[in-house]
């Protein structure tokens, strides 16, 4: 973890450091094979630093469907 956190310290932008967020949970989290950063405006999602396009799919997916585990996890957070 103390590795991780300089290397996110080091990162030059913030792009940058949300790219190295999901890259990690592809490298460190078993069976990760995709990840990216949920954000919700009202009830539109933006997918921050995807590691793969099929993050981007599955956020807009759970947009049309207005639920999914990711859409509902950033929506409790909202209140």
């Amino acid at each position: 973890m103390a590795s991780m956190a300089r290397d996110l310290l080091a990162q030059e932008s913030v792009h940058s450091t949300l790219a190295r967020i999901t890259a990690s949970a592809t490298e460190l989290v078993e069976g990760c094979d995709a990840a990216g950063i949920l954000v919700l405006h009202d009830s539109k999602v933006e997918t921050l630093a995807p590691t793969h396009q099929l993050v981007i799919d599955s956020d807009q997916l759970q947009q049309r469907l207005g639920e999914g585990p990711c859409f509902d996890a950033a929506r409790s957070s909202q209140g």
